[in-house]
């Protein structure tokens, strides 16, 4: 005598599942990232501190017994006249001021006027995935699938 068969769970369940588990970890993701931006304020202020006393001190850092703090400098662009900027890196023709990446919505739109074409030198694949949307009724869950 062989062990009863056990039920196969429907579609259905799966999917109420899945959008169960997509529900919590979305819950705990903004949890997680609500309380962490309060710890970045957090540190930014104590950092903000630290950097007022050592300017006031003419230091470039702390070195304490439970740790050592030191002025690092930290560079960021970005760009304030668009037009101007171009132009001069066609002027001198110095593409090296741009990260090579092609936008997926301009390809895009290339695409649709030249026929699905693609523009030279860029290639683009597709990935399939499984996405589960929650439905607007509950009727859909007693069906089984």
């Amino acid at each position: 005598m062989s062990a009863p068969e056990e039920p196969r769970i429907t579609t259905s369940q799966l999917v109420r599942v899945f959008i169960k588990l997509r529900g919590k970890r979305s819950e705990l993701k903004t949890a997680f990232e609500e309380e962490d931006e309060e710890l970045k304020q957090k540190q930014r202020m104590v950092e903000n501190e630290l950097l007022s006393r050592a300017i006031e001190e003419k230091c470039t850092g702390f070195t304490t017994k439970v740790g050592t703090t030191y002025i690092s400098e930290e560079r960021h662009v970005s760009i304030v006249d668009s037009d101007e900027f171009t132009s001069f890196v066609r002027d001198t023709n110095d593409y090296l001021f741009y990260e090579q990446r092609p936008s997926l919505g301009h390809v895009t739109e290339y695409q649709k006027a030249h026929d699905g074409l693609l523009p030279p030198g860029i290639r683009m694949f597709m990935e399939n995935r499984m996405r589960v949307r929650a439905s607007k009724s509950k009727k859909e869950e007693s069906n089984g699938g």
